[in-house]
């Protein structure tokens, strides 16, 4: 025993793994999404109620409209599949990318 280093018994055996048993809090995360989606869905839906008022000529608005909820139909049939083969959050990213291209389309509408 006197090849034992002094201060060895101040040493813990196991070494301090508080942080992890400690579950992480995920709020700020939430509420950054929250803040998000809620951005986009008001852009979103400014945009869908000035679709069929303010785009008459030709019935842009109302065909773009009409073209939107059939792709939302179609799509969500191979929704799941998508998430299964993208992951949760590629998934959404490219939703919300959609939801901002149909926003930014609308800035100058023309067929």
């Amino acid at each position: 025993m006197a090849s034992a280093v002094a201060g060895d018994e101040e040493t813990p055996l196991v070494g301090d793994n508080s942080a992890l048993d400690a579950p992480k809090s995920h709020t700020r995360d939430i509420h950054i999404l929250s803040l998000a989606f809620l951005l986009v869905f008001l852009a979103f839906g400014a945009a869908q109620n000035l679709q069929s008022t303010l785009n008459t000529e030709e019935d842009l608005g109302t065909t773009s409209l009409g073209i939107l909820y059939l792709s939302f139909t179609f799509f969500s049939v191979v929704s799941s599949l998508v998430v299964r083969v993208l992951g949760s959050k590629n998934a959404l990213l490219i939703g919300t990318t959609g939801y901002v291209l149909y926003v930014a389309a609308n800035l100058k509408p023309t067929w």
